[in-house]
């Protein structure tokens, strides 16, 4: 996307015979979409949420493994 800038100067005639001129500048800019941003916001969220289901994927199986030993160790010393 391209905004243009235009910026004029406008000439006027006096009585006494002076004048000023018109002077005409014209910029432009590139601007960014902004899609490349909104892009990478998604992938860091989507990156968040796996790295969160692998955490707990693991935590959690820490856990079971956890609680399945202690139960077999009471069995045993009953």
């Amino acid at each position: 996307m391209k905004r243009v800038y235009i910026k004029t100067e406008v000439s006027e005639k006096f009585s006494d015979g002076s004048q000023t001129t018109t002077k005409t500048e014209r910029s432009e800019e590139e601007l960014e979409s902004g899609l490349f941003e909104a892009w990478g916001f998604l992938m860091l969220v989507l990156f968040s949420l796996l790295i969160t289901g692998i955490t707990y994927q693991f935590v959690s199986s820490i856990i079971q493994r956890s609680n399945s030993n202690g139960i077999q160790i009471q069995k045993i010393n009953q």
